[in-house]
C-alpha cells in the first residue's frame, strides 16, 4: 500500500495567522466601539450579580404557648445597629411585614411586646430576593429564681423520677409550670401553680427518661413561657432491679393474732440508686394491715432496706385471706404475695 508523501506546506497556521481576521474586523469596527461594548457587558454583569432586596414577615408569639402577640413594636436593624425603615406594629395575628429588606446581610429584629414581656431580639439573614418568614418567641417578664434539690440526675432508661424545685417569685404573681430544655426537652412536666409576688414554693418536676435511647448531657428545667431556668445534668443507665425476699408469705394463724413480718429489699443493680420507693398493702388483708420502710434513704447498688408488714387478724376472721405487698420504684412495681389461713386451732 502506498502512502502520500509529507508536504511541509500543510503545517498548521500560527496564532498570529489565526488572529489576523479578528484584527482586521476590529480595525473596521473601531477599538473604541469594542471597548464600549465590553464596558456595557461588565456593567450589566455586575448589576445582575448584585443581591436583590427581599421581604420579611415576622410572627410574634408568646414563648411556648405560641399565642399571637398583637400591637408589638418590631424594628429591623442593619449590621451597624441602625434602624432600617420605620417600626412596624404586629397585627391581630401577631404578624409584622417588611419590604425592600437588604439581603445577604446579618440583620437584627428588636421586639417590644409591652410591659408583660421581655424586650427580645433575633437575628435573620435573607438570600437574594428571598421572601422569608420567621417566628420569634417572646418570654414573659417574670422575675423568678429556681433552685433544684440536685444538679445531677442518674436514673434508669424508661424510668421516672420526681425532683423538688424551689421557685422564688421576686416579681408579680405568676402561673408557674415547669418544662425541660436541652436534653430534657419534652421530658419534664409539673402541675401548674400560682405563686404570689415575693413568695417561694416547692414544685415537683417529674422527669421521664426515654426507654429507647441513652442520655448523658446537660439540660435545664425552666418556667414555662419564661427564660427562668436552672441547669441539670442527666445520665440514664440500665435500670436497677429490686430483689424482694420473701416474695410470698403463707401462714396459718388464729383469729385475733398480731403478725409482724420483715421483707428485705435489695438493690441488685450496678449504677442506679433506687429512690422514692413506695410500699403499700392490698387485697383481703388491707383493712387490718400496714407496711412501712425502715429507712427512707435511697437504696444504693448492693445495699438493702427493710419493709415491715404488720397485720392484726380480726377476732371474727376465718378461712383464707389473700393479699399482697407492693413495692413501687420509679421504674417498676414489685409484689410479694400474702396468704393467711385463719384457723381457730392454729398456734
Amino acid at each position: 500500500m502506498a502512502y502520500p508523501e509529507f508536504n511541509e506546506s500543510l503545517e498548521a497556521p500560527t496564532l498570529k495567522e489565526k488572529m489576523e481576521p479578528f484584527i482586521e474586523m476590529a480595525k473596521k469596527i473601531g477599538l473604541k466601539k469594542i471597548g464600549a461594548v465590553l464596558l456595557l457587558l461588565l456593567v450589566v454583569t455586575w448589576f445582575l450579580l448584585q443581591p436583590k432586596a427581599g421581604s420579611l414577615e415576622v410572627s410574634v408569639v408568646e414563648k411556648d404557648s405560641l399565642k399571637p402577640l398583637s400591637a408589638s413594636q418590631v424594628d429591623l436593624l442593619d449590621e451597624s445597629g441602625q434602624k432600617i425603615g420605620k417600626s412596624v406594629l404586629s397585627d391581630q395575628g401577631g404578624f409584622a411585614s417588611f419590604s425592600n429588606v437588604p439581603s445577604t446581610k446579618n440583620l437584627d429584629l428588636r421586639i417590644d411586646a409591652g410591659p408583660s414581656y421581655k424586650f427580645s431580639s433575633s437575628s435573620v439573614v435573607l438570600s437574594s430576593g428571598e421572601k422569608k418568614s420567621t417566628l420569634v418567641e417572646v418570654p414573659r417578664n417574670w422575675d423568678i429564681d429556681l433552685t433544684l434539690s440536685s444538679s445531677d440526675l442518674v436514673l434508669g432508661k424508661g424510668c421516672s423520677r420526681n425532683l423538688a424545685v424551689t421557685v422564688k417569685n421576686n416579681g408579680e404573681s405568676a402561673d408557674v409550670e415547669l418544662v425541660g430544655d436541652g436534653v430534657l426537652k419534652g421530658l419534664v412536666t409539673s402541675a401548674p401553680l400560682k405563686i404570689p409576688k415575693g413568695l417561694s414554693s416547692s414544685v415537683i418536676a417529674r422527669f421521664t427518661s426515654p426507654g429507647d435511647s441513652s442520655l448523658d448531657g446537660d439540660g435545664s428545667i425552666r418556667v414555662k413561657k419564661s427564660d427562668s431556668a436552672a441547669s441539670l445534668h442527666v445520665k440514664t443507665v440500665t435500670p436497677s432491679e429490686l430483689d424482694v425476699s420473701p416474695n410470698s408469705i403463707l401462714l396459718e394463724v388464729p383469729p385475733g393474732k398480731e403478725l409482724r413480718q420483715l421483707i428485705t429489699l435489695t438493690n441488685s443493680g450496678d449504677e442506679e440508686s433506687i429512690i422514692d420507693a413506695v410500699v403499700a398493702v392490698g387485697g383481703d388483708i388491707e383493712p387490718f394491715s400496714e407496711v412501712a420502710l425502715a429507712d427512707s434513704s435511697p437504696i444504693k447498688p448492693g445495699e438493702k432496706n427493710l419493709a415491715t408488714l404488720v397485720s392484726k387478724i380480726p377476732n371474727e376472721a376465718l378461712g383464707k385471706l389473700v393479699g399482697w405487698v407492693t413495692v413501687t420504684t420509679p421504674c417498676k412495681t414489685y409484689r410479694a404475695e400474702v396468704e393467711y389461713d385463719v384457723r381457730k386451732e392454729a398456734q
